[in-house]
């Protein structure tokens, strides 16, 4: 029996950083130094996993990121594919503008101070995630259907939506990896329900 050892998960956090760089004033430089610190971590392994979320055209693009990383390290590995499903709700800018404002105000209450009596009160408290989650919910009828498709109980024409979009970019994905020199990919998908 063998077994491959697969180090992964870098091209999507960068992706997911990237969206954030004008707020956090942060770099290309910034990031490629972070992630390649953590290639370094873990010399020893057989397969590079990436994943593939949002822009399709864009996966080219990561996963030369990806081999760019490893040839600046002095290796190359072979490159998979595993999480690729789409859409995600930060494709699309007024979902995410939504979030960004119901998550802001989730997480604006000033830290609790460190005493055992404030810690067992927050202890009992909602998280600032389930807050937001739940405001969300709430507020579910005016939110745009851009975000309403990723809702549980969602009108089902925005489901059989995203359902569409879902597939198309299945493939998208799927047929540019194969183009980009992948040779295996793992699917399943991720959704609300």
């Amino acid at each position: 029996m063998s077994a491959l050892c697969v180090l992964g998960e870098l091209v999507v956090a960068v992706s997911c950083e990237i969206r954030t760089l004008a707020t956090r004033r942060l770099t290309w430089a910034h990031l490629r130094d972070a992630y390649s610190q953590r290639i370094t971590w873990l010399p020893s392994f057989d397969l590079f996993s990436v994943h593939l979320y949002g822009d399709p055209a864009s996966v080219p693009r990561y996963l030369d990121t990806a081999r760019q990383f490893m040839r600046a390290h002095g290796y190359l590995k072979p490159v998979v594919v595993g999480y690729h499903a789409g859409p995600q709700p930060f494709e699309f800018p007024d979902a995410t503008a939504v979030m960004q404002q119901v998550f802001a105000a989730a997480f604006a209450e000033p830290a609790p101070s460190q005493s055992t009596g404030d810690l067992a009160a927050q202890a009992r408290q909602e998280t600032p995630e389930r807050r937001a989650m739940a405001a969300l919910y709430a507020r579910m009828d005016g939110v745009p259907p851009t975000l309403q498709m990723f809702m549980e109980g969602c009108p089902a024409e925005l489901e059989a939506k995203r359902h569409r979009i879902s597939r198309r970019q299945l493939v998208m994905r799927t047929l540019l990896a194969l183009a980009s020199g992948v040779h295996r990919t793992a699917y399943w998908p991720l959704a609300p329900e």
